[in-house]
This record gives structure tokens, C-alpha cells and sequence, in this order.
């Protein structure tokens, strides 16, 4: 404890009372009596308080950590005139215990002469041990204990020490002091809390709901580890605000600036939508706060061709911000793949990019002129254009109520058929398809992207909606996120009573991203002030990886994931008695991010 300091001695109380806890609760009758940093557990029958010994020996303590226990069993009666006195001198017995073993006193030796246990003479207890007589050790004594780094006195430390327990029995137990070793063979350790992992998510509004999934998943994740033992002992904290709706940004300038000040966040796990990314990354990435959003596309935040520089101006070379979903510009070279790849001989003209494909070589591209939706255009025409494809590119401008001019180049089919990519709102789309099909244009395959995901054709004012049997024959990607692990979702399942959506998979394997982050920076010793850009420049470095629910999670020097999944859907106009519905057909990893 003098080496290893305070948090040290907390740390190992954490751990070893979880372990005790557990191993009373499994041994019906038998009571914690006392505890601290030894344990009195009174067991009904000297057999049972033997057991328990014995099992207690062999129960490791949470985390990487050297260590071992050390019990101690003696006898003690509730009747008499100091039955306090008997647990002093259980207890005394208790701190002649070395460090993994168990030490029984004569008194519960000779009154359990079937127990399968061997004794030998305890030299270790030849001073007084009080009215407890001699007392033995049971061989074989349990697991090896080791040695530590030598004290500053030169001598080795013995990672163990005594207590103590009891009722008819009392078993003594001893918790061994948490060790963990940093670079170098230096023992680490994380810098006293308490530290906080925070979350920046829709709290009210129309995505309230969608938020508080998200919240559920980030308190999961804090929850596994803490029941672990929390990170090199410390409990996580989760610390959630609100970061509003995505038409005002107001909370979540608010949310961040509050993370950014509070020296014990760690971590942000958000924001939900790319706006709130926007005023997010400038103030955490001054103050290098790592944030891992589960949801947001925009490339803006992330790709410097498209922006992202602007956000981190304070450090442009330091990443603070990564995503585990797709940015929207990887949804225009998937879905320039699946329209120039050819069908798959015998399989309907409909599926996977690069596998099964609509087969056409010529597109009409067509943006709303928005930010994003040209992004989404651009990305499309030039892998389209690459593959060895042709375009012809148009606009819906704002306020567009004709529409024949800009299907007009799909007259012209004397280089085969056509298809149209368009990227925009869904009204806009709705009204392009409906001139399509006027203009007989209906069989034209309509490709776009998740802007016109937005419903089943009995919501109002969606794509499919607005559009009516004319959406037939239209096919959108989606920006997507790896596959979520079955043992998760049933986890999740288990807890909620819901299942999870995607974005719940990925806040919580961000919260596993920032938790691997923080062990790293406690495995390193760490000191406090340094402890928040540690944790962000493990996360974002290329060549860290970490398990998640969603499998094994990486980023690029960009802070983009190193999966780059795209779900892709078609329209089933049978589906809700004929008013339409998306039909999934697949997913598929296009990553790296380009």
C-alpha cells in the first residue's frame, strides 16, 4: 500500500468484495458479518465454511491483475460472554494467513476429520494465536503466489496480506493488492477519478426515442465494464445531455462546452446528427477530447477535400473526432457499382453491388443542388465514369416545377438504355418520378441514396408516399454500419425489452472504443493532466483495434472506420396492401474510405 498508493488499496477493495459477494451469495446460510479490507463470512457448518475456503482460493480478481487471496478458518460460538472477542481473535488469525493459502485453526480441523483436504503444520502461526490453539495449512496451499517490483527497502512484495471471517466458522480472507504492469515493465495505474465517459444525444424532440436507445446502449457498455471491476479498478461514470434537434444546434453548443470543461470526461460519444458534428469539433478538438459519433454521414467532418480541416483549425494534424457509419460519399461509388455491374447469369436483375447489378452503362444524374446532394452526385458520376460508364448531369433547382426538360436525355437511347441517379430531398424525387412515368420512362431503373429512406408508403409525405405506384422500380443505398454481433442483441434485448437498432450496436461499441482507450492510458501510468489527449490518441490511431459489438473497429488517418458498409433496398409496391415498402437486399463492405 505505501508503493501502490490509496487508489491502489481501493482498487483492490472493489475487486475483491465483488468476489466475496459472489461467493457468499452461491453458499446458501452463509452471512457477511464484517468487512473492509478483510471479509467475516459465518458460515452454518464448519464443511461449508471449508468449502468456501477452497473456493475462494482458486477465484481470480477482476482485471489483468497479479494477486492472490489468503483464508483463514477458525471456530467461533454466538453463545457466551464475548463472542466480539472470538471474532478478534478470528481475525488475529486471519492476519497470520500468507498470501494464498488457507490457515485452520485445530478446533475446525478436528471437527471436520472427513474433509478431503491434507493439513500441515503451520509455522507461519507458531506465535500466540489466543484460545484458537495451533493451526494448520491445507495443502495443497492454493495458487503460487508471486512476487512484485522490489519496495523501495529492497525487499520483494509479496502481492497478498491477511483478514478475516466467521459465525460457527470463521474464514479469513485476505485481498491481494492489484497490479498492473505500464511500458517498460512500470507498474501502471489510472490517475484517481472519478472520470466520466459522456454522451451528446436527442434527449427531446422527434428523435427522443432514438436517443434514448442510443443512452440505454452507452449505459450497457459502462455497466459490463463496471461489473469488471470498472478500468484498473475506478467506476465509470456516464454523464448524458442533450444535444436538441438537428435544425438548432443551441444544446449541443451548450452540451459540448459543458464536456469540454469538465476536466473527468474522458470521452463524447456522439452527436446523432452531422449537424451538431459541425459545431461539436472545433471546441473538442482544441481541447483534444476524443467523440465518436455512432451516426453521424456527413464527409464534411471528417474528409479535409470536403471541409473537415476548417473544423479542426485549433490542430489540424490532431484527430479528437471518429465514426464507426458510413459517410455519405462512399454511397455514390456503391451505388455506381450496382448499376454498371452486370446481372448475374440466372439471378434476378436486382441484389448486391459488384455481384448482381442492374447491367447499365449509361446514367442521367441528378442533384437538388444542395451541398449534399451534389457531394453524393459528384461521388457517384466519377465512379461511375471510372468503371467506364457515361453521364449527362442535371439539376433540380429550387423552386422547379417542370420537370420534362431534365428526363429529356433519356429520349436518346442509340447507346442503349438508360438509368437515373438522383440525389436530393424525397419530394423533389417523388416529382421526377411521377414525370417519369407520364413521360413513359417507368421501366427506367431510379437509383439513389438513404435521403429518400425515409418511410413506408403509408407515411406521410415519404418518398414511396408522395410518389405512389410510380416509386415501383427505384433502388436507394443507405450509409450503413457493420454488423451488429448476435450476442449483443440479445443482451440488449434481455435488458430493454426491445431490440436494438443499429445506431444502438455502434454508441455502444463507441463506448468500448473510449473504455479500451482509457485501460490503455491506466496500463501506461498516465499521469492526469496528460490523460484526456492519451485516450484520444490511442483511439484514433490507424493501427489500434479493438473488439466491439460490431466486431473488430479501426479508423483511418481521417477518423473514418476501416469498414465502409452500405446497405442497399428496392421498392415492393405489393408490400401494405399495395401502398409500398423498402425491401432489403443486401449489405456490402466498401472500405477503406477513399
Amino acid at each position: 500500500m505505501q508503493r501502490l498508493s490509496a487508489h491502489y488499496a481501493a482498487a483492490t477493495l472493489f475487486s475483491f468484495g465483488e468476489a466475496i459477494q459472489k461467493a457468499v451469495a452461491a453458499h446458501p446460510g452463509t452471512e457477511i458479518r464484517a468487512e473492509g479490507d478483510s471479509y467475516m463470512c459465518v458460515c452454518p457448518t464448519v464443511s461449508a465454511a471449508l468449502e468456501l475456503g477452497s473456493r475462494l482460493l482458486q477465484t481470480p480478481l477482476r482485471g489483468d491483475h497479479d494477486g492472490a487471496v489468503s483464508i483463514a478458518c477458525g471456530l467461533v460460538t454466538e453463545s457466551g460472554d464475548s463472542p466480539a472477542h472470538s471474532l478478534v481473535e478470528a481475525a488475529h488469525l486471519g492476519a497470520l494467513a500468507p498470501a494464498g493459502a488457507m490457515l485452520v485453526s485445530d478446533d475446525v480441523r478436528r471437527l471436520a476429520p472427513t474433509s478431503e483436504l491434507a493439513y500441515q503444520r503451520a509455522r507461519t502461526a507458531e506465535r500466540d494465536t489466543g484460545s484458537q490453539g495451533r493451526v494448520w495449512l491445507t495443502v495443497p496451499p492454493g495458487p503460487r503466489v508471486r512476487t512484485v517490483a522490489s519496495s523501495r527497502w529492497g525487499t520483494p512484495t509479496l502481492v497478498g496480506a491477511g483478514a478475516a471471517i466467521g459465525l460457527v466458522v470463521v474464514v479469513a480472507l485476505a485481498g491481494a493488492w492489484l497490479v498492473q504492469r505500464g511500458a517498460n515493465g512500470a507498474v501502471g495505474h489510472l490517475p484517481p477519478g472519478p472520470w466520466t465517459i459522456a454522451a451528446q444525444l436527442p434527449l427531446s424532440g422527434a428523435r427522443e426515442p432514438l436517443g434514448e436507445t442510443l443512452v440505454n446502449a452507452v449505459q450497457m457498455a459502462i455497466d459490463d465494464t463496471n461489473a469488471q471491476g470498472g478500468v484498473d479498478g475506478q467506476v465509470i461514470k456516464l454523464e448524458v445531455e442533450d444535444e436538441g434537434a438537428s435544425s438548432d444546434t443551441y444544446l449541443a453548443t451548450a452540451s459540448i462546452d459543458d464536456f469540454v470543461a469538465d476536466d473527468s470526461v474522458l470521452a463524447v460519444i456522439g452527436p446523432l446528427q452531422s449537424p451538431h458534428g459541425v459545431v461539436d469539433i472545433p471546441p473538442t478538438n482544441a481541447a483534444g477530447l476524443l467523440m465518436c459519433s455512432p451516426s453521424n454521414t456527413n464527409p464534411g467532418l471528417t474528409k479535409p477535400r470536403d471541409g473537415a480541416l476548417d473544423l479542426r483549425s485549433a490542430n489540424p494534424d490532431r484527430i479528437n473526432y471518429v465514426r464507426l457509419i458510413t459517410s455519405d460519399d462512399i454511397q455514390g461509388p456503391a451505388a455506381a457499382a450496382f448499376v454498371y455491374q452486370s446481372p448475374t447469369t440466372g439471378i434476378p436483375n436486382a441484389g448486391i453491388p459488384d455481384t448482381r447489378g442492374l447491367g447499365i452503362k449509361q446514367v442521367l444524374v441528378v442533384d437538388d443542388t444542395s451541398v449534399g446532394g451534389r457531394q453524393v452526385a459528384d461521388a457517384f458520376q466519377a465512379a461511375f465514369q471510372a468503371r467506364g460508364g457515361t453521364t449527362e448531369r442535371r439539376a433540380v433547382n429550387p423552386g422547379t416545377s417542370d420537370y420534362t426538360d431534365i428526363v429529356s436525355p433519356l429520349a436518346d437511347t442509340s447507346e442503349g438504355a438508360w438509368a437515373v441517379y438522383y440525389a436530393g430531398d424525397s419530394a423533389p424525387a417523388a416529382s421526377l418520378k411521377h414525370v417519369m412515368f407520364l413521360d413513359g420512362y417507368h421501366s427506367v431503373p431510379f437509383v439513389s441514396w438513404d435521403g429518400l429512406y425515409d418511410g413506408t408508403g403509408t407515411d406521410s409525405g415519404s418518398f414511396i408516399n408522395l410518389a405512389g405506384p410510380a416509386a415501383a422500380n427505384t433502388f436507394i443505398t443507405q450509409a450503413s454500419i457493420a454488423p451488429t454481433k448476435a450476442d449483443f442483441s440479445q443482451r440488449y434485448q434481455e435488458t430493454f425489452g426491445a431490440d436494438p437498432n443499429p445506431y444502438a450496436a455502434a454508441a455502444y461499441a463507441c463506448t468500448q472504443v473510449a473504455i479500451g482507450a482509457i485501460q490503455h492510458a491506466a496500463d501506461q501510468a498516465i499521469a492526469a493532466p496528460a490523460l484526456r489527449d492519451a485516450v484520444r490518441a490511442y483511439a484514433v490511431d490507424p493501427a489500434n483495434k479493438v473488439e466491439t459489438s460490431l466486431g473488430t473497429v479501426a479508423f483511418d488517418v481521417n477518423g473514418d472506420s476501416a469498414s465502409q458498409y452500405v446497405n442497399l433496398y428496392a421498392t415492393d409496391m405489393g408490400a401494405n396492401n399495395g401502398a409500398g415498402d423498402w425491401l432489403y437486399l443486401d449489405e456490402q463492405d466498401f472500405g477503406p474510405a477513399p
